[in-house]
């Protein structure tokens, strides 16, 4: 299956990546449930991939066939190139696209479900401090997107569990253990259904997740002022307060990171907490200049 193709078959389906944005795990770069509903009901158009996600989809099967190498198993991907979107069962619109799966030894004529599943992930070396040792459980671990993907992943195929292979800087193997969370799966994919219902066979529309998602014309001079009604004045006054809190909570940050950036001086580029896990790193980027990065809780 060609990518446009692929694209148009995603449009039927809440996918691992979809189901972040419904949830208010994924970044606020990726969008929330307007983007989904947009991806769903708006044309496909040609896109041009970025280089994060190019080189993410060449590097899936090197990223996969390490975890092969590493535990003397046979990998398989679910798909040569893009697929059609696994469906569940018995839940309408609800689907994943796992990277491949592990074949045990040898066992590829068994179904596919019955294998831990491999996500694959193709990480910048900014980000390395969002992900914790190898080896270690993926909850905890990994980014919380990303965790949720692979449980959605889970759910849809019936897999007995997962693990996310991560290539981080282009030389840093990682993996991580992932076992099925079926209370989370249930509670969201049955949520993903009505919402689908809602939103995309209905004629409900999601509130934009950004002022950007509103396309509207420069107004008319006509001297046009619009007074608020109750409803308005009302987001008008959250806004407020909102703004306030994060100006106030913007300058605490500040001072919280200064006081990181002090303990960890010129000596060192890395900071654990008592557990082990990562917790910041301070390391020389690009431009010459020290940039720090302390892992979200």
């Amino acid at each position: 299956m060609d990518r446009m193709a692929w694209l148009e078959a995603r449009k039927l389906y809440i996918g691992s990546s979809d189901i972040t944005k419904l949830t208010g795990a994924a970044p606020s770069s990726w969008g929330g449930p307007y983007s989904v509903w947009a991806d769903k009901t708006q044309p496909v158009t040609e896109d041009e991939a970025n280089d994060l996600f190019y080189w993410g989809h060449r590097l899936e099967p090197i990223i996969a066939a390490k975890y092969g190498e590493f535990h003397g198993c046979e990998v398989s991907a679910f798909a040569e190139d893009y697929v059609t979107p696994w469906p569940h069962p018995e839940i309408n619109h609800v689907a994943a696209t796992p990277d491949a799966y592990v074949n045990g030894s040898g066992d590829a004529l068994r179904p596919a479900r019955e294998h831990p599943l491999i996500e694959c992930k193709n990480v910048s070396a900014w980000m390395g401090g969002e992900w914790g040792p190898t080896g270690s459980e993926a909850e905890g671990s990994v980014p919380e997107h990303y965790l949720q993907q692979v449980w959605w992943q889970i759910g849809c195929v019936g897999a007995p569990g997962a693990v996310i292979c991560a290539l981080i800087g282009g030389n840093d193997w990682r993996q991580y253990e992932v076992t099925p969370n079926p209370e989370w799966f249930s509670e969201w994919a049955s949520y993903a259904d009505e919402w689908f219902m809602k939103y995309v066979h209905g004629d409900d529309v999601p509130l934009p997740d950004q002022r950007s998602d509103i396309v509207v014309g420069a107004p008319a001079e006509q001297g046009l002022i619009l007074t608020a009604n109750d409803d308005l004045d009302a987001v008008l006054d959250e806004r407020g307060a909102y703004k306030l809190q994060e100006q106030a909570a913007g300058q605490h940050v500040k001072r919280l990171d200064a006081r990181i950036v002090q303990a960890m001086g010129d000596d060192y580029e890395q900071m654990n907490r008592r557990d082990g896990t990562v917790a910041a790193t301070h390391r020389v980027g690009k431009n010459g200049k020290r940039r720090l990065v302390v892992k979200a809780i």
